[in-house]
């Protein structure tokens, strides 16, 4: 009697578990199935549409998706979306009858969107960028090094201390950038081949990107108000001092300092030139960014992710900046609190 009881009512709990997951809609987890509109709405307006073979030669491709040219490649017709899950994407069934010459020749006359087109030329050419420099500085850095060893007589060379872990670092960032280079060729051809297909889905490396730039406006903000905050105070201290009889708390020690005012003017050029730059890369942030929004028309990352992404770099950064300003203001407060112990003690 009780193994019975025991199975009647695992029996009618699952029953009761199966009810409840009825009557719950279907809701994608991923956050493009809520943003994403779903390829056949705008093909066919009485959603006849089951299995969607795509026949590569009854195709126009346009900038950004596929439009069949002709209705009789879509046959069968389409479940309707049942729940909320209306805008998900169902995978597109490949013809197993493929030409792969007409895929290899509409692959080639792919037009990439311009949006698109943009992002990927801008990212190839910083990545082109950070190769050429890392390689110039290996190059210098090791020409350094070959001068130190070879005891080749210069007014200055540098210690291998200081060139040696800088040839490590640039060629890490040449090998890195050029890894990277090549898989962004790899993924633009995956995403003209998702397109062809059908897929309006953003491409790996956009989103990528597009959470790359907001870091990178996130860290320079964080730079350059370092640099401001550095280089003002430098420049002020500069420019009380220029030409002043200066006594240091050891009164038989007296300092004229020369006039400074062109070292003055040159930190203010640099601060000047740091905040064009700044500027610069906030107007080329809001460029790349809403060229994204208006191609694609949505966040193509989730709203909430993005925030707490952002949130977790600004407090990384936070912490940098006030470490390297505590350290600062450490160095030069505790020689000073040194010397005045010292002064009272004698």
């Amino acid at each position: 009697m009780t193994k019975k009881k025991w199975k009647l009512a695992a029996k009618l709990f699952n029953q009761k578990k199966d009810q409840s997951q009825e009557q719950q809609p279907e809701q994608g987890s991923d956050y493009f199935h809520n943003v994403v509109p779903p390829i056949t709405s705008s093909l066919d307006n009485n959603n006849n549409l089951d299995n969607k073979v795509h026949d590569l030669k009854n195709i126009q491709v346009t900038s950004s998706f596929v439009i069949p040219l002709n209705k009789q490649s879509f046959p069968n017709q389409m479940p309707n979306h049942q729940g909320n899950n209306f805008y998900h994407q169902e995978p597109l069934k490949q013809d197993p009858n493929l030409d792969q010459m007409a895929l290899l020749d509409l692959t080639n006359n792919f037009k990439i969107p311009k949006a698109i087109s943009f992002e990927i030329k801008t990212e190839k050419l910083r990545q082109l960028m950070m190769i050429v420099f890392s390689l110039i500085v290996t190059t210098i850095s090791s020409v350094f090094i070959g001068f130190y060893f070879a005891k080749f007589q210069l007014s200055y060379t540098p210690h291998p201390v200081i060139t040696i872990p800088l040839v490590i670092f640039t060629l890490m960032i040449s090998i890195v950038n050029c890894l990277d280079f090549i898989a962004l060729k790899k993924e633009v051809n995956l995403y003209i081949e998702r397109t062809l297909k059908g897929s309006l889905m953003p491409p790996n490396f956009i989103i990528r990107n597009y959470r790359k730039i907001h870091a990178r406006l996130i860290i320079g903000n964080w730079l350059f108000t370092f640099l401001y905050i550095t280089l003002g105070i430098a420049t002020l201290i500069i420019w009380l001092i220029s030409g002043q009889k200066i006594t240091f708390f050891v009164q038989s020690w007296t300092v004229t300092v020369p006039n400074l005012m062109t070292e003055a003017v040159t930190l203010l050029v640099i601060l000047g030139s740091l905040f064009f730059i700044h500027m610069t890369s906030i107007v080329f942030f809001k460029k790349r960014k809403n060229n994204v929004l208006s191609h694609y028309g949505y966040e193509i990352i989730n709203p909430n992710e993005l925030e707490i992404y952002k949130k977790k770099i600004n407090r990384i950064c936070m912490i940098i900046t006030i470490s390297f300003l505590a350290i600062i203001f450490f160095a030069i407060a505790i020689p000073i609190l040194i010397v005045r112990r010292r002064k009272k003690k004698a």
